[in-house]
């Protein structure tokens, strides 16, 4: 397969999309490839490594102080672990159905994966058994958790508490997709029970976030007082998996609730804050107000735009359904109201026509940007908000509007993020003028195929 770098002029109409398709198919197949080459290369090392510099295609090397090592196979994220099992088996699925791969070069791959599938997975619940049932952002490859000091050093711990984390989050939604693919029952089950203690920390606001920031611009920090819109966000995505999987009533209540509740407290959607109307605010306070802290009213485009997107699975997933509840009717109609006019505002706001790409966050009381550089993710997690909204929607101008965003996206992702030298992977971060630059938006190690992978995937099911 070769990769064209296909630029698409605005108001190109789907059908004519084909060369773009075949674009993002190079793209999955040759990144999909290159982790499970470098899974094979080190038999005894059961985690995804995407431990490669972005910038250079180098590898991550140990330091010899490993107290300050974060980068090399010597510390493990959690989150990536969580998210890339995850992509490991929606990329497997993606290949069953592959039409441009013959018969033998999907079992080949659909054999490879399964067989990290199988060891991955094994070794993260060997590492959450030993530890009370987690996993945290920063671990050793035999399950030690640490945390990162003030002075820059690895500061072990042992887990002893039950609070959940969003390690747990990120893995639970790979758990269950694991083992429904390995067919493992009881992992199904205890997934679940999983999953339900996860929602209620959250509901009781015992979750815990465990993120270390490797960026100053980035303030991942817990504010005392302060509730974030991220954990109910990224659960929404969790909870589409669970309800697509089980076919469960029990999820698509919780997953009514979630968006109930993000647009009713986070957004500007129904004049609840005091904002530009469809405003989406990352942080409130307790009473329910748009917190200001010294850098203004945060807003993230990119979390806005990744919302709507989750929360249309959602909705597709009712669509999908022979009759609805009179909750998940009005839910179903609350998302067709808001989802588009959400789009387009959160989009304008963020979007950068010039170079391309979006913004990191964005204040909503200044109406400037707090912080100008724009991470990879966002926009393969907008194309699939729009496709999604796309779906839902029947006004001809609003879909017009949502395709000329895709084409944004994807030609500013092309253009700017694409590192076509080091294996059609993306770098993590580029600043205003559109030079790529190193800044580590969440984790040193690359996307293992799920902000990227799993997103193009879900937007290619549409089009294709």
């Amino acid at each position: 397969m070769v990769f064209n770098k296909t630029i698409l002029e605005k108001n190109t109409p789907l059908p004519s999309f084909g060369p773009l398709i075949s674009d993002w198919e190079t793209i999955l197949l040759k990144v999909i490839d290159v982790i499970i080459e470098r899974y094979q290369r080190n038999p005894s090392y059961h985690f995804i490594d995407t431990k490669l510099s972005m910038l250079t295609g180098e590898d991550f090397l140990p330091l010899e102080d490993d107290a300050i090592d974060f980068k090399s196979e010597n510390s493990i994220f959690g989150w990536i672990q969580g998210r890339g099992l995850e992509s490991l088996v929606g990329h497997a699925l993606w290949i069953e159905k592959a039409t441009f791969l013959n018969t033998e070069e999907k079992e080949t791959r659909i054999l490879q994966l399964r067989k990290m599938i199988e060891e991955v997975f094994e070794t993260l619940e060997e590492i959450r058994t030993k530890n009370n049932g987690h996993l945290f952002f920063t671990f050793s490859p035999e399950g030690h958790f640490f945390n990162i000091n003030d002075e820059g050093q690895k500061e072990f711990f042992n887990q002893t508490d039950d609070d959940s984390t969003m390690s747990d989050l990120f893995y639970v939604k790979g758990m269950v997709a694991a083992a429904h693919y390995l067919n493992q029952t009881n992992k199904i089950s205890e997934a679940e029970e999983f999953f339900s203690k996860i929602l209620k920390d959250i509901d009781d606001e015992k979750f815990k976030g465990d993120q270390v920031s490797f960026d100053p611009k980035n303030k991942v920090k817990p504010i005392p007082n302060v509730k974030a819109q991220g954990v109910r966000m990224i659960a929404l995505g969790g909870i589409a998996i669970f309800a697509e999987l089980t076919q469960k009533q029990t999820w698509y209540d919780k997953g009514c609730e979630y968006i109930v509740y993000l647009i009713n407290k986070h957004t500007n959607c129904q004049n609840n804050l005091d904002l530009e109307e469809y405003d989406f605010c990352e942080r409130i306070t307790l009473d329910e107000k748009a917190y200001k802290g010294d850098d203004g009213i945060l807003c993230d485009p990119g979390h806005a735009l990744e919302f709507i997107g989750l929360a249309a699975k959602i909705l597709l997933l009712l669509k999908q359904k022979n009759e609805l509840s009179d909750f998940e009717s009005e839910v179903f109609d609350l998302g067709v109201k808001y989802f588009y006019p959400l789009f387009a505002h959160n989009f304008e706001l963020g979007f950068q026509a010039n170079p391309g790409g979006i913004i990191k966050a964005f204040d909503l009381a200044s109406r400037s940007p707090i912080n100008d550089d724009m991470p990879w993710w966002n926009l393969p997690e907008t194309m699939r908000a729009a496709i999604e909204v796309h779906e839902l929607i029947i006004d001809a101008d609003q879909k017009a509007d949502l395709i000329n965003a895709i084409i944004d996206c994807s030609n500013a992702f092309f253009k700017n993020f694409l590192n076509e030298s080091v294996h059609l992977m993306a770098y993590q971060t580029v600043d205003k003028n559109g030079n790529p630059v190193d800044i580590i938006p969440a984790t040193p190690d690359a996307d293992p195929g799920y902000h990227t992978g799993l997103s193009i995937i879900d937007f290619l099911n549409f089009i294709s």
